[in-house]
Parts: C-alpha cells; sequence; structure tokens
C-alpha cells in the first residue's frame, strides 16, 4: 500500500541518517560498522527507489509529477527511470552468490555493468 510503502522508506533512510550521525563521531570504522553503514544505505535506497518507481510509473501512486523536474519535463523523467530500470533489473545475475568470493575479475565485471546502470 502506498502509504506503507512511503513509511518503510521514510523510516530506513532516517535509519540511515541516525548511523551516519553515530559513525560521524569517529575517525575510523572497523569492518563491522562499516557493513554496518552499508546495510542501512541499502535499505534506504532499495525502499526510496521503490517509491520513486511507484510515483513515477504506477496510476494508483499516491501523488505524481506535473510540468519540470529540473531541466526535463515528468515525461522525459518518468523514461529516463524506465530506461535505467531497465539497464539495472540485470544487475543481479553479476553479483557473486558466495559473499566471500574475492575474485577480482567478477568484481571488475560488475563494476562495469553498474557503471553501465548509472
Amino acid at each position: 500500500d502506498n502509504e506503507g510503502d512511503l513509511l518503510e522508506a521514510s523510516r530506513e533512510c532516517l535509519q540511515l541518517s541516525i548511523q551516519v550521525k553515530q559513525d560521524a563521531v569517529h575517525e575510523q570504522l572497523d569492518g563491522e560498522q562499516l557493513n554496518n553503514l552499508y546495510n542501512h544505505m541499502g535499505l534506504c535506497i532499495k525502499a526510496g527507489s521503490a517509491v520513486l518507481k511507484k510515483i513515477l510509473t504506477d496510476e494508483s501512486a499516491p501523488f505524481t509529477f506535473r510540468g519540470q523536474l529540473g531541466e526535463q519535463e515528468a515525461e522525459g523523467f518518468t523514461r529516463t527511470w524506465e530506461e535505467a530500470n531497465e539497464a539495472c533489473s540485470s544487475l543481479a545475475q553479476y553479483v557473486p552468490r558466495a559473499p566471500s568470493s574475492s575474485d577480482p575479475s567478477v568484481a571488475s565485471h560488475l563494476l562495469v555493468k553498474a557503471g553501465h546502470c548509472a
């Protein structure tokens, strides 16, 4: 539901903000702290992009855009979003299945694909 999606995105991004504020007191982060920060960042991005996708492509979205979004018309922005979504949807196949994988060729291939996605 729309309200639930918006609340989840808000909650996840607020958790990220809290984590960043807590980590800001350290000059360096250990592996667990960095992993925790990345986890919060990923959850915020995931929830936020799901809401944005719904706003741009779903007729049941809580609100829609009209007029200008930066220098683009709303329709052009939606088209750009759809192209990015198409380019990024296949990234999961390039992520190593084993989290301990340290094969540099796998990592470099993922970076190339992610760069194309952005």
